[in-house]
């Protein structure tokens, strides 16, 4: 029997609770990091490095390993991905599996993705990312 993608990202999605992984852009081989200031950049990927990792939850809120555990989300003018303190309805993203193992990740204004910049963005169009898990919240 044949499933949609929704149904088989959500399916993926139940594996995701409670683990730590990097997101790596599958085009440009960066990763999602914060740097110091908690500013979210795509960088190297360097091995250890916390300011990297992320967990993400079963109904598809993405939260920070550091910086005090601020969450992924959408800026309300839809234009860009931030960091936000509080977890609000917003911020649920659907990781969509593709059959490279990769996933496209969806928010309600686009897709997750990296801008002709080179900037982490809101984008029209699916880009795919390896989700690598790290290790496991306790």
């Amino acid at each position: 029997a044949s499933r949609d993608g929704e149904n088989a990202a959500n399916d993926v999605q139940d594996d995701f609770d409670k683990k730590i992984y990097v997101l790596r852009h599958a085009t440009t081989n960066r990763v999602l990091t914060l740097d110091i200031g908690g500013s979210l950049l795509m960088r190297d990927f360097t091995e250890k490095e916390l300011s990297q990792t992320w967990t993400i939850y079963l109904d598809g809120r993405v939260r920070s390993v550091v910086s005090k555990g601020k969450w992924l989300a959408e800026n309300e003018d839809c234009m860009s991905i931030t960091l936000v303190d509080l977890r609000q309805e917003g911020e649920r993203f659907v990781f969509i599996p593709k059959t490279n193992g990769t996933f496209a990740i969806k928010g309600s204004c686009g897709y997750v993705g990296v801008d002709k910049k080179g900037t982490l963005a809101s984008v029209p169009a699916e880009q795919e990312w390896h989700v690598q898990h790290v290790g496991r919240v306790k």
